[in-house]
């Protein structure tokens, strides 16, 4: 992408900083502006949260957090702003932080044949590492900025054919504490999802799906760019069952080498749907920003049952298998290959209990096991793997809906 691009995508999508700027361009009298407020008290453990593998270190946490959502809607167009500040105090590492802070905001509008869509998100959260004092303490040792700008729009061209277009570009910045170095690295992410959907019929459709993104570390250095392209379908099979896929090939190509890298990217997916109950199975290979300045191919499986005999009680089930694969050239001189400098491979299983005690009190309950093995590469001469297990409760009050005008 070229700079004058770069600069073009960085303004189209906008920083979610702004997006409290929606609330100036939505009419303020044409429909209600709601306000439903929560506050949520967490406690949780986990017995070897960082996943060390030559000694576990427990964790634990207590946490109070607020949500203060508001929305607008007039049936055609609708605005939601929701800011989320929590504050606690964490021991052994939870991954909890102590004062994160989030601002989500979203805007959809429909016109006669489509939809446009905004999405903005701004994060600020805590990193919490062990102390050079005392290893079995945790302390915070910095803070990561994370923004993310999104635009969407959906358009139905005929009755038999649809265009999907996405763009987002997102945005990480570590500020460390200590002076030592970091192997954190700060970086921009843009991307551009197009799909096109053919319907043959009521129940089946064509799908064709061509996506672009470009990762930029801030230093410039190991700039790198993926394409890639999908072609699928989706049928409903039953009034209770959906299968879709693509499958396709993507190219990665570096700033630091000269040849280019390809591989099998694919999303494939299939729900049961019941009054009662829902299944869910999902694989997807696709590429995402790493932890070595680099994009790194990630290979999910995921298997999902969700139960709700009433309106008070949902139960669900979740089983998640994520790989990830850091490489880099194996010759920065252009030389073909790669190099793995470091491959995870987490397993996790998850149990979670809602129980809403009134319209106004929710109880939660997570039990969590997890599993990661790290086989041998660059980085790790020897492979290993750690396993950490746990969870969480939770009671949640709910202050009603408010309308603001």
């Amino acid at each position: 992408m070229t700079p004058a691009g770069r600069r073009a995508l960085q303004h189209a999508a906008g920083r979610a900083a702004g997006c409290a700027l929606f609330l100036q361009a939505l009419p303020a009298t044409a429909a209600p502006w709601t306000l439903e407020p929560s506050l949520a008290l967490l406690g949780t453990y986990q017995s070897n949260p960082q996943f060390y593998t030559d000694r576990n270190r427990y964790g634990s946490g207590e946490l109070v957090t607020v949500m203060v959502p508001v929305d607008w809607d007039d049936g055609n167009a609708k605005f939601l702003l929701r800011p989320t500040l929590n504050a606690g105090l964490v021991q052994g590492a939870t991954g909890l932080g102590q004062h994160n802070k989030a601002l989500d905001a979203s805007w959809n509008s429909g016109f006669d044949r489509g939809a446009w869509r905004l999405n903005g998100t701004y994060g600020h959260t805590d990193l919490v590492g062990p102390s050079t004092a005392d290893p079995s303490r945790f302390d915070t040792t910095g803070i990561t900025i994370s923004e993310l700008g999104a635009a969407g729009l959906t358009f139905h061209a005929t009755e038999l054919d649809a265009l999907d277009v996405d763009v987002s570009q997102s945005r990480n910045t570590y500020h460390i504490s200590s002076t030592l170095p970091s192997n954190y690295v700060d970086y921009h992410y843009s991307s551009v999802n197009v799909q096109y959907t053919r319907t043959l019929d009521e129940r089946t459709q064509l799908l064709t799906t061509i996506g672009g993104g470009e990762y930029l570390p801030t230093n410039g250095i190991n700039v790198s760019n993926d394409r890639s392209l999908q072609l699928g379908a989706s049928r409903q099979l039953s009034e209770s069952i959906l299968v879709q896929g693509t499958f396709g090939r993507s190219q990665l190509s570096r700033s630091s080498a000269l040849d280019r890298t390809s591989g099998s990217v694919y999303s494939f997916t299939g729900t049961w749907t019941h009054p009662t109950t829902n299944i869910s199975l999902t694989a997807k290979q696709y590429r995402q920003p790493g932890a070595f300045g680099d994009l790194t191919l990630v290979t999910d499986l995921r298997a999902n049952w969700a139960y709700n005999p009433s309106e008070r009680v949902t139960l669900s089930l979740t089983a998640l298998s994520t790989r990830l694969a850091d490489t880099v050239p194996a010759n920065v001189s252009g030389a073909p290959g790669e190099v793995t400098l470091s491959e995870r491979h987490y397993v996790t299983g998850e149990a979670n209990l809602t129980y809403r005690l009134t319209e106004q009190w929710r109880f939660d309950v997570q039990l969590s096991d997890g599993h990661v093995a790290f086989p041998k590469s660059l980085f790790i001469p020897k492979a290993v793997s750690a396993s950490s297990f746990g969870g969480y409760v939770s009671f949640t009050r709910v202050y009603g809906r408010t309308r603001l005008n």
